[in-house]
């Protein structure tokens, strides 16, 4: 997914319609309520309890510990980030979200460049599949 550089912004993606098991990790095309397609990241599985808190995305009070599971500006941390900009951006990674406890139908997704993007539920049946890739 996009790190705020648009590298793929033009290609077609490949999706596995076939996709039944959701992992942690993946990275999904799914439809929203209004109808539009959106991708992200599934960081939240059925039942678990998501929390963020100050920019660190927490499952089950445990710490989310990927490149994904925290805030993060064109694939920087806090502290590269304002070092290469110059710029602090207190709010986004000081962002907090009260614990949430995802039903059996529900799964949570972000995007990779966590606050540019969507942070939503998923439901299980709006899932289309996984992101493979994309055509070259």
């Amino acid at each position: 997914m996009d790190k705020g550089n648009h590298d793929y912004f033009d290609k077609t993606l490949v999706v596995d319609p076939d996709y039944k098991e959701v992992s942690r990790g993946d990275v999904v095309l799914f439809e929203k309520n209004n109808g539009e397609k959106s991708l992200s990241r599934i960081v939240a599985l059925q039942g678990e309890t998501i929390a963020i808190k100050k920019g660190q995305i927490y499952i089950n009070d445990k710490k989310l510990d990927t490149f994904y599971g925290f805030a993060h500006r064109a694939g920087l941390d806090k502290e590269a980030y304002e070092e290469s900009m110059q710029k602090e951006l207190e709010e986004i990674f000081n962002y907090s979200m009260e614990d949430l406890t995802l039903s059996d139908d529900e799964y949570y997704a972000v995007s990779d460049n966590l606050f540019r993007g969507e942070m939503l539920l998923v439901k299980k049946d709006a899932i289309i599949g996984q992101v493979m890739g994309y055509k070259r």
